[in-house]
C-alpha cells in the first residue's frame, strides 16, 4: 500500500483483512519506524529467554501472533537492510527463528500487508532497499491518493470526524458554514486524513 503520511494506509490494511477470509484471526501492526532495529527482529520473530539482556522469558513475537490472519508491516521503507534480508527468507519459507534459537521453531501462514510513503524504486536505486524483496512483496500494489487529489472525500471525512469528536467529548456537533466547507475543501490538507481529523478535533473542543 503506498501513500503519504496520513492517508489512512492501515485503515485501508484493516478492511482489506475485515473483508478477507483472515477476518476471524487477528489483524496485527508493526510500525518499522517505532522500533529500534536492534529490537525490530526480536519484536517479529520473538526471542528465547536468556538470548540478550532483560530477556526473561520466551516471547512469540508478531508473526506468530499473527498466524492465521494479517501482520501489517507499516513504514516498511525504513526498515534496514539486514532486517530485509531477515524478511525476505520468512517470506520464502515461513519459518520462524526467534532471536537466541539455533533452528527455527515454527512454520506459521500469515497474510503480509506492507506500507510505505517512501520511493522503494528510489531507495532500490540508491541501494538502501533490496530489489529481491521489493519484487517479493510488491504482488499486489494498491495507490492510496492524497486527500487534495479527493475533494469529494472532504465533507464527508468533516462530517465523520465532527460527529465521533463530538461524541468522545460529550457535546453537540459543530455546524460548518457553507464558506466554511467550501473554505475547507479547497484546502491542500498536506497531512491529509490525519490531518483533518485532529482539525475536527480541535473545532469541537
Amino acid at each position: 500500500i503506498l501513500g503519504e503520511t496520513g492517508v489512512g494506509k492501515e485503515i485501508a490494511a484493516r478492511q482489506l483483512h475485515e473483508q478477507s477470509i483472515c477476518r476471524m484471526k487477528p489483524f496485527v501492526a508493526v510500525n518499522c519506524s517505532g522500533v529500534p532495529e536492534t529490537l525490530l527482529e526480536s519484536e517479529l520473530f520473538g526471542h528465547t529467554r536468556g538470548s540478550f539482556t532483560g530477556a526473561y522469558r520466551d516471547k512469540p513475537g508478531f508473526i506468530r501472533q499473527a498466524s492465521g490472519g494479517t501482520l501489517f508491516l507499516d513504514e516498511l521503507g525504513e526498515m534496514s537492510l539486514r532486517m530485509q534480508g531477515v524478511l525476505l527468507r520468512f517470506t520464502e519459507t515461513g519459518e520462524v527463528q526467534p532471536v537466541g534459537s539455533d533452528t527455527p521453531t515454527q512454520h506459521v501462514k500469515v497474510r503480509l500487508i506492507t506500507a510505505t510513503n517512501r520511493d522503494l524504486r528510489e531507495q532500490i536505486a540508491a541501494g538502501t532497499f533490496r530489489e529481491d524483496l521489493f519484487y517479493r512483496l510488491n504482488v499486489i500494489q494498491l495507490q492510496i491518493p492524497p486527500l487534495r487529489e479527493r475533494r469529494d472525500d472532504v465533507p464527508l471525512l468533516l462530517h465523520h470526524y465532527l460527529e465521533r469528536a463530538a461524541a468522545t467529548f460529550n457535546v453537540a456537533v459543530p455546524e460548518l458554514s457553507d464558506d466554511a466547507s467550501q473554505l475547507l475543501t479547497s484546502y491542500g490538507w498536506p497531512g491529509n486524513i490525519r490531518e483533518l481529523r485532529n482539525f475536527c478535533e480541535n473545532a469541537v473542543v
